[in-house]
């Protein structure tokens, strides 16, 4: 299995695409907001693209790509299922503290249409707004 070679602009940018992850979900003042995220939209379409750079290196065979996709995508759907267990449970506990009925927060994602939005467009109220990259990530595989 090849392995590819660091490459420290690759680097650099990763640092200021983390940075601009960040800033996206940094409430700036009105006239700055959609300056703001102009600028700082390039960062997710990069990360999926790095990503990509380093699961296919090229000259590797047809089997240790496909190996490679399914390991990775275990440690993705298995971080997901962790993620989604403490989602629970953190969630459960907030009920649980303020006294609000948790009967009714399970049920409100378990529904056909929380299952087809979550599947069909990666959106719903089970995976949070922060997983919602894991699962994209899982569409990309």
């Amino acid at each position: 299995m090849g392995s590819v070679k660091r490459n420290g602009t690759i680097d650099i940018i990763r640092i200021i695409a983390s940075f601009a992850v960040v800033l996206c979900h940094v409430p700036f003042p009105e006239p700055f907001t959609h300056g703001s995220m102009a600028v700082t939209r390039f960062a997710v379409p990069f990360f999926y693209m790095v990503s990509g750079w380093f699961l296919f290196t090229p000259g590797d065979s047809k089997d240790v790509i496909e190996k490679r996709i399914k390991r990775t995508l275990l440690a993705t759907v298995r971080m997901s299922v962790i993620c989604t267990v403490l989602y629970c449970v953190i969630n459960t506990v907030n009920c649980i503290l303020k006294g609000r009925d948790m009967f009714y927060w399970f049920t409100s994602w378990m529904s056909w249409e929380t299952l087809v939005n979550l599947v069909a467009f990666n959106y719903g109220q089970l995976i949070g707004s922060m997983m919602w990259y894991l699962f994209a990530y899982i569409y990309v595989l």
